[in-house]
């Protein structure tokens, strides 16, 4: 709001004078000399700015102090102030506008007036007194109707102007869980929402979720309900999961518990993956020497590592490689027995060493401890225990097995398509089976056939190469059923 002065000169001011009427003044000036000019100047008066204040806290007013204006006149003397409406500062003022007046009058009766204004604002929302939600209701119907208690608001400013709401008390309610809103708005426009929650809970052992790409099939007795996975065709659970879930009436949990982690259906896709396992023996004079035995691992494992590749050139989309890491035994091979040999396999050490045979007891027995046979046995028993008493030192060799595994992949195509997933499939195993050939054909040749480490020299007995069938296997995080990978819950 402006301020405004307003000047009012005394009444008794006279308009522009006459050439008589200064004759005639001068006259009375001249009989009433000693008494002094009219006085018809107004007092000067200046108010304070507007004020606006926010109202206390939880109350509906403010504590407005001010400056009182002060008048001045150019007679010098006391000038009379007065206020309407009559307000004495500090003042506490309601929400609201209002606007004060100050008017100053000077001895000879002229006025001057200025105004301005005090601005209380309400900044505080309603307060919610009481909002509570029902409790939860557990009914078979899909739907129900709910009935509440309305909230309730009260605001600073003495009294709510207005309450929307989203939903009414005895409306329907669908299953699960539904908010309710209260708005309460006072006449500043500051408002505030509660919110009322309506759970509409099944029966005790409802299925709480509906898995992905499947669906439960269940069945309810007197005692409770039994449900089993089911996958839509082309899908599978996750491996490591549960198929079977119960839940009992008495206390309604499943059993499996209900968690985030129960199982979705997973798109099953033909493996695409494929390994071969081959064994291999290596010729050595000895081979108990752990340090020869990973030195050879590690060079037989960087030769052929370069070679697989090859073997499934002339197939575009086939990659072929060799698994990391082959395992080794070192075999020993005592031939101190006429009647046989022994191979001792998994390593160096008297537990490994198998030198026996079938007729060992009788070393146990001196010569001429043996009883006197009788004639018709003397030339078979003396013969054997001869036969014992000819071996001269024993005599071994040594050989170091290695198992490797060859694998083979071919690209899955972006989008499923099982015929031509089980054409890859096949070509798949089909190169692995005829890795054998080739293989046999690499180790005949250096720098397969012979390995040099100092004095020891390990050649290879290509006779010895064995080839398990091909298998087909799954990448981790998936599992393999019959042909088809599935997804596996890693969390089980």
């Amino acid at each position: 709001m402006e301020k405004r002065v307003r000047d009012e000169p005394h009444p008794r001011s006279l308009a522009a004078p006459t050439l008589a009427g200064l004759l005639s003044a001068g006259r009375e000036e001249e009989e009433n000399q000693g008494k002094g000019l009219i006085d018809i100047e107004v007092p000067k008066i200046n108010c304070p700015d507007d004020i606006e204040s926010a109202t206390l806290e939880h109350q509906n007013s403010a504590n407005i102090s001010w400056e009182v204006p002060s008048a001045s006149d150019n007679s010098g003397e006391e000038v009379s102030v007065q206020v309407s409406p009559a307000f004495t500062p500090p003042y506490l003022f309601p929400i609201g506008e209002v606007g004060i007046t100050y008017t100053a009058t000077d001895k000879s009766g002229n006025q001057a007036s200025c105004t301005f204004s005090i601005k209380v604002i309400d900044l505080e929302p309603p307060v919610i007194d009481k909002c509570r939600s029902p409790p939860p209701i557990q009914v078979a119907e899909k739907e129900y109707r709910v009935t509440w208690d309305d909230p309730q608001f009260s605001d600073n400013s003495g009294a709510v102007s207005m309450v929307t709401k989203s939903h009414l008390p005895g409306d329907l309610f669908p299953k699960g869980e539904t908010v309710v809103q209260y708005t309460a708005t006072d006449s500043s426009g500051n408002n505030r929402t509660c919110e009322i929650h309506i759970v509409i809970r099944g029966s005790p052992c409802e299925i709480p979720f509906t898995p992905v790409n499947g669906d439960f099939i269940c069945r309810e007795d007197e005692r409770g309900v039994n449900c089993t996975l089911r996958c839509m065709d082309g899908y599978d659970f996750t491996a490591g999961s549960e198929e079977n879930y119960y839940c009992a009436y008495t206390d309604g949990l499943w059993i499996p518990p209900y968690s985030t982690e129960w199982p979705d259906c997973s798109l099953n896709r033909l493996a695409n993956h494929g390994f071969k396992s081959f064994e291999m023996l290596y010729k050595a004079t000895r081979c108990d020497d752990n340090n020869l035995l990973k030195n050879f691992v590690d060079a037989f494992q960087s030769a052929l590592g370069k070679m697989v590749p090859t073997f499934c050139s002339d197939v575009d989309d086939i990659d072929c490689r060799l698994e990391d890491l082959p395992k080794k035994h070192c075999l020993e091979y005592n031939y101190d027995y006429e009647n046989g040999f022994a191979i001792g396999a998994g390593g160096w050490g008297a537990a490994n060493r198998l030198d026996y045979s079938y007729d060992d007891f009788l070393e146990a027995v001196p010569e001429d401890e043996l009883p006197k046979p009788s004639s018709g046995s003397v030339d078979v028993v003396h013969s054997r225990v001869k036969r014992h008493k000819k071996i001269s030192l024993p005599m071994s060799d040594h050989k170091i097995k290695l198992i490797f595994n060859i694998t083979a992949s071919v690209p899955l195509p972006d989008e499923r398509n099982d015929t031509l997933e089980l054409e890859n499939q096949q070509r798949l195993l089909k190169t692995l089976e005829t890795i054998t050939n080739r293989l046999k054909r690499t180790l005949n040749k250096d720098p397969m056939y012979s390995f040099q480490f100092s004095s020891e020299l390990l050649v290879a007995d290509t006779n010895s190469l064995e080839a398990e069938k091909a298998f087909l296997f799954c990448r981790p995080g998936s599992v393999l059923r019959g042909r088809m990978c599935g997804k596996q819950n890693l969390d089980v």
